[in-house]
């Protein structure tokens, strides 16, 4: 994932596919995500939604 999001180098990028991870893996994931994505990267909450058009 880290590969992809640096290739791609998106204004911000948003994790969807993580559900199995428990609360304690997604928070490190986030984690890593944000020191080393190079890009602003926030979990979306359960039901919010973007504007992707931006």
């Amino acid at each position: 994932m880290l590969d992809f999001i640096r290739a791609v180098a998106p204004r911000i990028a948003h994790p969807i596919h993580d559900e199995l991870l428990s609360e304690k893996g997604r928070e490190s994931a986030d984690k890593w995500i944000e020191r080393k994505g190079r890009t602003d990267y926030r979990r979306l909450a359960v039901g919010e939604s973007i504007d992707l058009s931006r």
